[in-house]
């Protein structure tokens, strides 16, 4: 990507997260709306934790972006949960999980336009896939 690229990434990633609590609700209830799978993965789950926790993730990812290291090691913890030995989140859930991340922005970020959801689906295949690496 490039440094505007990442910059407009960046800004529109704030305004998601300066919505506050409202991304990850429209997040996770169109996530768990996008397959039968992912609704079974996450029953009897805790979504509170679970925001929290994507909020952090997300944060790892988007710092490793900013700061133009290749390095997304600090998610591997999260990788470890999610493998097969583990959570077994299969990689194929990841594109739902994407599309649900671009449904979120689309509808908290005021400045989302066909740039942006371009910007955000070249951002965050790094980190997706470093976490499938491990599955």
């Amino acid at each position: 990507m490039t440094e505007a690229e990442i910059a407009a990434f960046h800004d529109s990633f704030q305004r998601c997260m300066a919505t506050g609590q409202r991304f990850f609700d429209v997040f996770y209830d169109h996530f768990l709306k996008s397959s039968p799978e992912i609704a079974a993965k996450f029953q009897g789950a805790d979504l509170k934790r679970q925001k929290q926790k994507l909020k952090l993730s997300l944060h790892m990812m988007v710092g490793a972006l900013v700061l133009h290291s290749a390095d997304y090691s600090m998610l591997a913890y999260v990788a470890e949960r999610h493998a097969r030995t583990n959570w077994d989140i299969p990689p194929n859930l990841y594109q739902l999980w994407l599309d649900s991340l671009i449904f979120a922005a689309k509808t908290c970020d005021p400045s989302f336009d066909a740039e942006t959801e371009t910007d955000w689906r070249t951002a965050m295949p790094p980190g997706i896939d470093y976490i499938v690496s491990l599955y």
